[in-house]
């Protein structure tokens, strides 16, 4: 399959059975050299009860979805939705199976993560954080009309240190007008 025509995507929130298939790709060493790096907490158990887990956490709603492609679990996108300034926003982040790369998988995916976010539960403001490596990632949030946003330095050490993370982190984000802008442009040009 080519990169010019995707797959039929669809997704779904997470379910038990695609468990072992997510924990697979998030432990693929190809997949987490582009993550935060992995703890000893992270088992199939865990990830297990984090994302069947349906209620809030304190001030955060957690979400998992399945990114499905031909009735094959082929990634999954995480949304941790928050109020801040009296605004909903959604931090998030996705992980695609390698053996899918190149396919469109997570574009088309996080195309209908965004429509419903912005649509049905009405973020104001989607954030996603990235590599700077991560070449991949950067062509994706780009080509979907994400900009460039910015990390203040207290939180960027402090996701250094919880994370055990050396890589530089960029911060991307869009609005409901910036994906309406998308959407038009992709209606008229195809």
């Amino acid at each position: 399959m080519s990169s010019h025509s995707p797959p039929n995507i669809s997704i779904r929130p997470v379910i038990e059975a695609d468990l072992p298939t997510l924990y697979r790709i998030r432990t693929d060493p190809r997949v987490s050299v582009f993550q935060f790096r992995l703890q000893a907490s992270d088992t199939l158990e865990e990830m297990k009860s984090r994302m069947l887990e349906t209620q809030p956490k304190g001030d955060f709603t957690y979400r998992y979805t399945s990114l499905v492609a031909n009735e094959e679990v082929v990634g999954y996108s995480t949304q941790m939705l928050y109020r801040g300034n009296g605004q909903l926003h959604c931090y998030s982040g996705w992980n695609v199976d390698p053996e899918h790369w190149g396919r469109g998988c997570a574009r088309e995916g996080l195309r209908q993560v965004l429509d419903e976010l912005f649509d049905v539960h009405k973020v104001q403001i989607f954030i996603a954080d990235c590599f700077a490596g991560n070449a991949r990632c950067l062509r994706l949030l780009q080509r979907l009309g994400f900009r460039r946003g910015s990390i203040p330095w207290l939180e960027r050490l402090q996701t250094a240190w919880s994370f055990r993370c050396g890589h530089w982190i960029m911060r991307w984000y869009m609005t409901p007008d910036d994906w309406q802008r998308e959407r038009n442009v992709k209606q008229l040009f195809g």
